[in-house]
């Protein structure tokens, strides 16, 4: 388990790191401040062990990977008051100073065990969110689709029709990108609607995707962009032999990716933005909008020449 530890007391530290190296848990150690808390939280952790004011809990539950990991707070004395606060602001268990190292390895005992559970519980609703924003994508995105055709060629009941599906499905997206748990922070609203220009351009774009739905969608928005997208299966198809004389590849498989081309732009499509991305690189969230597209290319590719009006 990783644990993380906000503590600022020497003798403190060195009994919690005893029984973190006898029963084998990943001790990560901060100063008991709110800015160090929430720098040392950033790679994530199962459970914490924190002494100091409650606005250090409140500060780990506010946002991040782990904002729902337990919390053990380290208190001096019981007082009903504290305690009410304390659970208040989202501590899962206590314990009393100085710490007694059998009854922390047991605490400890009982958070790895939570841990586990709802780490399990995350991966189901991760894979769940996946599932629904590949689904969702196709939606919305056929739908912006049809309605970047013109008022013409969508009029009068159809076209009204259209603008409803369309606002309920951004509310369907919301719904997902709370579901991913997608970490530092709140996810971008897609019942937002755009006001920016779209990035159109002429550049040879890779699609690679293993989901047929969502790729053929990609490559749909990416004409109605005028791009020249290249769809490519990765389970089916060697992606070297579509990797030349492209400007950025559109993928959920980045790995495999980044080991055929290692130069190539990528736009990583995901519902769970990575932790920091690399040099030429950005990150398109689940459920994909046209509007998103175009701002993640325009962040590697630079401003289009001449950028049209928004859907």
């Amino acid at each position: 388990m990783r644990l993380l530890v906000v503590e600022d007391d020497g003798p403190t530290l060195e009994t919690v790191a005893a029984v973190c190296r006898r029963d084998g848990h990943d001790m990560i150690a901060a100063a008991a401040s709110s800015s160090a808390a929430l720098e040392a939280a950033r790679g994530g952790f199962d459970a914490a062990l924190v002494s100091g004011p409650l606005e250090l809990v409140a500060s780990l539950r506010g946002k991040g990977p782990s904002r729902s990991a337990p919390i053990i707070l380290v208190i001096s004395g019981a007082s009903s008051p504290r305690i009410a606060a304390a659970l208040d602001s989202g501590v899962s268990d206590f314990i009393l100073r100085p710490l007694d190292p059998e009854e922390l390895a047991r605490r400890l005992a009982v958070a790895a065990r939570a841990a586990s559970d709802r780490g399990g519980a995350t991966a189901l609703l991760g894979e769940v969110a996946h599932e629904l924003g590949n689904a969702l994508t196709t939606v919305l995105g056929n739908i912006e689709l049809a309605l970047s055709e013109g008022p013409d060629a969508v009029v009068g009941a159809s076209r009204l029709n259209l603008e409803e599906a369309r606002r309920a499905t951004e509310r369907a997206c919301d719904l997902v990108a709370q579901l991913a748990l997608s970490g530092e922070g709140p996810h971008d609203s897609h019942t937002l609607r755009e006001t920016t220009p779209l990035r159109h351009g002429t550049e040879r774009i890779l699609v690679v995707e293993d989901d047929h739905l969502l790729r053929e969608v990609l490559v749909a928005m990416l004409e109605t962009l005028g791009y020249q997208p290249i769809a490519c299966d990765p389970a089916h198809a060697p992606l070297h032999a579509h990797a030349p004389g492209t400007a950025a590849a559109v993928t959920s498989a980045e790995q495999g990716v980044r080991k055929l081309a290692p130069n190539l732009k990528l736009v990583i499509v995901s519902g769970q933005r990575p932790g920091s991305l690399p040099p030429k690189t950005a990150w398109l969230e689940k459920p994909v909008t046209i509007h998103a597209l175009s701002r993640a290319l325009e962040e590697l590719l630079g401003p289009s020449l001449a950028p049209h009006s928004p859907i």
